[in-house]
């Protein structure tokens, strides 16, 4: 729980007292507390009117400006977005009631009404369709530097738009005190930038539905305080890095997705490569899809096994069949009485029938 500051102006030093006789007076702002030993407390609650409004600071609202300017706004958007405004008051903007600095940036688009299916020969129709619809509502083009200036920005939330052929900028990795970071089904490309790792107060981070590639980055075994990661649906590749068994506080794990493409492993050179596993006690959902070689490490099944707060698990499209299943055995792969949901679609059927 967050304990909040006092308000400005306001003096909680308890020696703030004076003394008249039988009556002790304690001062904190506009609160008087007036002690007639021992028969009465009064409270006097002074209103304090006429306080200025806090307004968006003007640094921070041209480096907005600035991010329109390269935007494409589709549907309106940012039409909120203009000079005359206070931009505490735009769209898709929240700030301080304090201090005036931007903490949220929240554009949510529409694009996620794309038939995503990448694989699919009709993806480009579907793409184009959409995009050529008069209700479309999204933002696409280059995401600016200015945002650089947001420095106490604590969400940000780009996802369902539509910035095809455009990376994560590097510079995303200077929002110090970030704790959302939302850019799921927008288009972007490369790999996932490796400065992510030192955004320390992430707590949430969504990736899922881009058309990111390479490796997963073992620094986002950096971010202590995430509870929520999903990388699924990528064209992410190599071993899943066990730097990731850091993140202690982790409540929900989304890994692979792309039912063609299966190029995300795990280690299985050690046998003992999922033990970081274990260390995610705190995991309550875990969802991997397309791990070519999971049937190739029984080590690593038992330890998602052992689990103790694991409440819905699915092993999607990982190759497994009945018969690894089976041949594990109650002993070596028993669940926690936590798990509640068990998805094993494609599952392979090699056991007979009798």
């Amino acid at each position: 729980m967050h304990h909040m500051p006092p308000s400005p102006g306001v003096n909680t030093n308890p020696t703030n007292l004076s003394n008249h006789e039988d009556k002790v007076t304690y001062r904190a702002g506009g609160i008087d507390m007036d002690f007639n030993r021992p028969k009465r407390i009064v409270l006097q609650v002074v209103c304090v009117c006429g306080m200025q409004e806090i307004r968006c600071l003007e640094r921070e609202r041209e480096a907005l400006l600035q991010f329109k300017s390269a935007i494409v706004d589709y549907g309106g958007m940012l039409s909120s977005w203009t000079t005359a405004a206070d931009c505490c008051h735009w769209e898709g903007i929240r700030c301080s009631n304090l201090t005036g600095h931007v903490l949220m940036l929240h554009l949510h688009g529409e694009a996620a009404n794309i038939d995503y299916d990448f694989y699919d020969d009709s993806y480009d129709d579907s793409v184009d369709g959409f995009l050529d619809s008069p209700s479309a509502r999204y933002i696409s083009g280059e995401i600016h530097e200015s945002l650089m200036e947001l420095h106490q920005l604590k969400h940000l939330n780009l996802s369902q738009n539509y910035f095809q052929d455009s990376h994560i900028p590097h510079f995303f990795g200077s929002f110090t005190n970030l704790i959302s970071l939302d850019l799921s089904y927008s288009g972007f490309r490369g790999k996932i930038p490796c400065q992510i790792g030192s955004l320390s107060h992430l707590k949430y981070l969504n990736l899922a539905g881009n058309f990111l590639e390479g490796s997963i980055p073992y620094q986002l075994g950096k971010l202590f305080k995430l509870q929520h990661l999903d990388l699924s649906n990528n064209n992410l590749e190599g071993n899943i890095p066990s730097e990731l068994g850091k993140l202690s506080k982790l409540q929900k794990l989304f890994l692979g997705g792309f039912e063609y493409d299966g190029t995300l492993k795990i280690d299985v050179g050690n046998h003992h490569g999922g033990q970081w596993l274990s260390n995610l006690s705190s995991l309550t959902y875990l969802y991997l899809h397309s791990i070519s070689n999971l049937e190739s490490s029984h080590h690593w099944l038992r330890m998602i096994g052992k689990l103790p707060n694991l409440k819905e698990l699915a092993l999607i499209g990982c190759n497994l069949s009945d018969h690894f299943i089976l041949s594990m055995g109650p002993s070596k792969f028993n669940f926690s009485t936590s798990l509640s949901a068990f998805d094993l679609s494609d599952l392979t059927t090699a056991s007979p029938h009798p």
